[in-house]
This record gives C-alpha cells, sequence and structure tokens, in this order.
C-alpha cells in the first residue's frame, strides 16, 4: 500500500514560501525531463512515506541581460534562455543537449553539456545563485566566496577535479551548496549567469571505422584534439548504430561512425592545417553549417524516441566520464555490452572521453539488461572516473555510485542537511540521506 503522492502547484514566490515554512517533505520539479528520477513511476521509490510533487513550471519567468551577465528568475528553459541571449548578441558558454529542461533545474543537477569540452562544467559560468532554505529566507550565494572547509572531504574530491561532475558534489564555493546537490538543500530561485560574444560556428564531420570493428582511429583523435580545447567548442560522436535512427535521405553517406567537432567559421583554414592535414583526414570530412548541424543532430533522439515507443522499449544507458588514458579500457567494456544480443547505440561527448552506451531493451530482455548495467557498474570502480557525470544521481542511480561513497562523504552529506535540511523535506530519499 502506498502512501498518499500529493500535487501542489506553486505560482508565486510569496506562495513557494508559505509551501516552505509548513515543512513538508516535497520534491521540487519544473520541465520533468530528468532521465534519472522517472515521475510517472514516483510510488514505487516513496512506498511507506507522504510527498508532494510541487510544479514551479507556473511562477514567473524572468529574463534581463546586464552587460555580459544573464539573470534568471523562475522556470526559464535553456532554450530560452539562449534565444534571449542571441537577442543581445550573446551565447551561453554551455547547455545540455536537452534545452526544454529548465536553467535552474540544470544548476541544481549540475548539466553538462556538449560545449563542456570547451567552457568547463556549469559551475564555471554561474556567479551566483539565490535560494530559498528551509526556514523560506532568502540566501544569495556567490562563485567567490570559499565554503567553510570538510579536511577529509576535500582530500577526496581533489582527485575527481579533472571531471565535469564527480560521484557527489564538489564543495569549495558558496555556489557549491546549490550545484550538484540536486535540490536537497533548498530551492533556486534565481541564478546569475556569465555569457560570452555570439560567433558563426560550423562543423567538421570525421567518417570513422566502426568502434566496434577498429577504434585505432578513435584513439588517434581523442589524443589529438586535447590539444585544441580553445579552439574547439565541442568533440561529439554518433556511431553507426546512432546514424540508422536517421532518416536515410538526411544520413550522411558514411558506412562507419562520425565523429564531429564545432568551432569558430573563421578558423576554418586553421583546423584543417594544424588539425585535418596532420592525421591525414583530408579525404574523410566533411563540412556543415551549425543551422543545418543542429536539424541533423536532433534527429537522433527523436528516432530513438519513435523507436522505443512503438516497440514498447525500455531505455537503460551509462553516464560515465574516464580519464583520456583510461578511454581504451572503457571502450573495450562497451564492446562486451555490445555482445549481448540486445539493440544499442554509442553517443555522446567523445572529447572528454564520456559517452553514454545505450541498451534498447524489449520487455523480455529488461532483466537481463539490468543485470549487464549492474555488472557494468561492478567493473569501473576500479577504475578512476565519475560514474554520472552529466545527468545526476535521483533516484535510479543511487545503487550504482554506492560504491563510490566512503565515511567522509556520508559524513559530509549528514552535517550538511542537518545544517540546511533539518526537517529533511527536500527531495527526501536523495543520495544525501543514503546511509553507509
Amino acid at each position: 500500500m502506498y502512501m498518499a503522492i500529493t500535487t501542489r502547484t506553486i505560482s508565486s514566490l510569496d506562495d513557494l514560501k508559505t509551501f516552505i515554512k509548513e515543512g513538508k517533505p516535497a520534491l521540487y520539479h519544473a520541465s520533468k525531463t530528468s532521465t534519472v528520477i522517472p515521475f510517472d513511476q514516483i510510488e514505487q521509490f516513496y512506498p511507506d512515506k507522504e510527498l508532494t510533487l510541487v510544479n514551479l513550471s507556473t511562477l514567473p519567468a524572468v529574463m534581463e541581460m546586464d552587460e555580459d551577465r544573464l539573470m534568471i528568475k523562475g522556470p526559464v528553459t535553456w532554450k530560452e534562455a539562449r534565444g534571449f541571449c542571441h537577442e543581445h548578441g550573446r551565447e551561453l558558454p554551455m547547455w545540455p543537449t536537452e534545452e526544454l529542461a529548465c536553467v535552474l533545474s540544470g544548476i541544481a543537477t549540475s548539466a553538462t553539456g556538449e560545449r563542456s569540452f570547451n567552457a568547463g562544467s556549469l559551475r564555471a559560468q554561474v556567479d551566483e545563485v539565490t535560494y530559498l532554505n528551509h526556514r523560506a529566507e532568502e540566501i544569495v550565494l556567490s562563485s567567490q566566496k570559499a565554503l567553510d572547509s570538510f579536511e577529509m572531504y576535500d582530500k577526496i574530491q581533489k582527485g575527481f577535479r579533472e571531471f565535469k561532475n564527480a560521484p557527489f558534489p564538489y564543495l569549495s564555493m558558496e555556489i557549491d551548496l546549490m550545484i550538484g546537490t540536486e535540490g536537497q538543500l533548498g530551492v533556486i530561485t534565481e541564478a546569475v549567469l556569465r555569457t560570452k560574444p555570439l560567433e558563426n560556428t560550423e562543423v567538421l564531420f570525421i567518417k570513422v571505422p566502426q568502434w566496434e570493428e577498429d577504434y585505432s582511429l578513435h584513439i588517434k583523435i581523442m589524443n589529438k584534439v586535447q590539444e585544441f580545447r580553445n579552439q574547439f567548442y565541442c568533440v561529439e560522436l554518433l556511431d553507426s548504430n546512432s546514424l540508422e535512427f536517421i532518416e536515410k535521405e538526411k544520413r550522411p553517406d558514411a558506412e562507419g561512425d562520425l565523429i564531429f567537432l564545432e568551432y569558430g567559421v573563421k578558423l576554418q583554414d586553421f583546423v584543417f592545417e594544424h588539425f585535418v592535414t596532420p592525421l591525414g583526414l583530408e579525404d574523410q570530412v566533411f563540412v556543415m553549417e551549425a543551422a543545418k548541424f543542429k536539424e541533423f543532430r536532433m534527429e537522433v533522439p527523436r528516432g530513438v524516441q519513435e523507436y522505443n515507443s512503438r516497440n514498447g522499449v525500455v531505455k537503460k544507458g551509462t553516464d560515465v566520464q574516464v580519464r583520456h588514458m583510461d578511454f581504451r579500457k572503457l571502450l573495450d567494456l562497451y564492446r562486451e555490452l555490445a555482445k549481448s544480443g540486445i539493440r544499442y547505440l554509442l553517443f555522446g561527448h567523445f572529447g572528454d572521453a564520456h559517452l553514454h552506451f545505450n541498451l534498447l531493451a524489449k520487455t523480455d530482455q529488461v532483466e537481463d539488461c539490468t543485470k549487464l548495467m549492474s555488472e557494468f557498474y561492478d567493473k569501473i570502480t576500479d577504475m578512476k572516473c565519475s560514474p554520472f557525470a552529466e545527468h545526476g544521481i535521483g533516484l535510479i542511480k543511487q545503487n550504482y555510485v554506492r560504491p563510490f561513497y566512503t565515511k567522509e562523504h556520508f559524513d559530509t552529506f549528514k552535517k550538511l542537511k542537518d545544517l540546511h535540511d533539518p526537517k529533511r523535506q527536500f527531495f527526501p530519499g536523495g543520495f544525501m540521506e543514503m546511509t553507509p
């Protein structure tokens, strides 16, 4: 018997403050685009607890541009934020692939995206965050003010600084209380983000063999692109299986995988002289305008979604980022998964050694798929890696992340919850409430 799951729609900041003061355990949402919180099955995660699903999508959405900084209040999506920036000749340094997600939610989950190759993590572009604490007080956090140190936690997190996100929140500056803590310490209501000048870009595609057969060229390109983090905005992969989800007439003439990278149009000669030619890729590349590329890029997730809906498929995927030196090991593990007999595709943030391997399991394959994922995550615990570098932990990834936690993690999480959420009203059951 499930306890009652109630809903609440918030239409004003005062309404939100009133609800928080009630101290009810709640899960806050806006666009419901999370891949790690299954809202349509939420009762299964709270079988004996009361919970309120709080809808923030009807709060007033406000955007203002102050020279090179964008101020956001309420449920503004990444698509809306980018459009507003473009009107002012500006651009966000980085945004997630799912542009219909809300920016403030992305801050809570420490979202990353294709342009993280050049711009780094979302933390790098957030100047200020305003949130409501457990007393419904508005608190402003700065990227320039340091947090009180957690000595042992500091030592642990230093080893993960090379990754976009660690298996746990980075805790260094004030804003880190809200970035990557997934709403477990308060509700974000406002943020100030840095922007950059808007620039015309183009995309260079590289035809490479199927990674299952031969990934030697993949490795060579992976090593070379590290020299161009200041020039290339993103370096991504779509494998041959991903390309099958694009309509044939829109599909490039390529039998293998595609690696693509984006850069400013004015750098085309530089890219060919210093990147394409030294690798001997002249006969394996073609260029696409950024606008056309955007349409092409969205064909894959749309095609996958249509296939899944049509065939009753359950998608299960990885979100692992490894060190560049371990990229070969990661591809070998994915080769093992590819032999399962379950349809799959491999895509993602190639330049960051951060690829998504998605298994498209039919109903009678779900159990095998779940077992394969568990075995995969068991194998990577011995590697220095980030198991969930982009989409967060939420509810469905907690078992996989547990092996990456030590007593210091659990102790730090408890201290933070005791201080900032003494009633355990913010996202009950989140990873910060896990115990050894």
